[in-house]
Formats: C-alpha cells, structure tokens, sequence
C-alpha cells in the first residue's frame, strides 16, 4: 500500500469522526435549544450559531472525501487534493482538527514526492 493512501485513509476517518461529532453537537445544541427553550444570557448560544456546527460537519466531511479520494488518485493531482483536504480541515475545525491536517499534509507531500516506477525491462532486438 503506498503512503499517501494509507495517510489519506487514516486522515480521512478522523476527518469523518470529526465531521460526525460536529453534527451530533448540531443536533443536540439545536434540539436542547428548541425543546427546553434555552435562549439564557449565560449560553450565548442562538439557534443560528447551533446550525452553525452543521456546516462545520458538512466542510470536514467534504475535506475527508477529498483526502481519500486524493489519496487513491495518486501524482500529482492526488497530492493537491489532499493539501486542500487538510487545509480545509483546519478551516473547518481548528484545534480538533491537528490529526487529519498533519495526515493529509503528510500523504500530500509524499505522494508528490514519489517517484515513478520505471521498466527495468530493456527492449532488445530480436
């Protein structure tokens, strides 16, 4: 298995577990919000910022897509893709999100750092 998969895989399972765990905050934000009608000055905590996690989920989860995919593409478009993957992970989630950054930065650089497999076979006259 090449490196840049490998890292892209694990980055993106933390990026998911990321994503899933911001949705559910969402959830349980929103739903505490409506079902308790929490709307207390201590929480500071309005229905929009509890959507808010909602987005944040959905941009990790897009960035961990991009980290496998770049991930099983390859050179040197691959390797794009997972720096953006792990860009886009500190965009989304900040501090939670050191893991899947260093992941994707890590497979990024080393899948355009790879070298191509070249033929020993030499083509000889016959």
């Amino acid at each position: 298995m090449k490196t840049g998969l490998a890292l892209g895989l694990i980055g993106g399972f933390f990026a998911f577990l990321n994503a899933l765990v911001s949705i559910l905050n969402g959830l349980i934000w929103s739903w505490a919000l409506k079902g308790f009608g929490i709307y207390d000055d201590s929480i500071h905590l309005s229905q929009s910022q509890a959507f808010g996690f909602y987005y944040v989920g959905i941009l990790c989860l897009a960035a961990g897509i991009l980290g496998v995919v770049g991930g099983k593409i390859g050179k040197p478009l691959g390797g794009g893709l997972m720096i953006i993957a792990g860009v886009l992970t500190v965009v989304a989630l900040n501090v939670f999100a050191i893991l899947p950054f260093a992941l994707f930065i890590g497979g990024g650089v080393s899948t355009l750092r790879e070298t191509p497999k070249t033929s020993t076979k030499q083509n000889l006259p016959v």
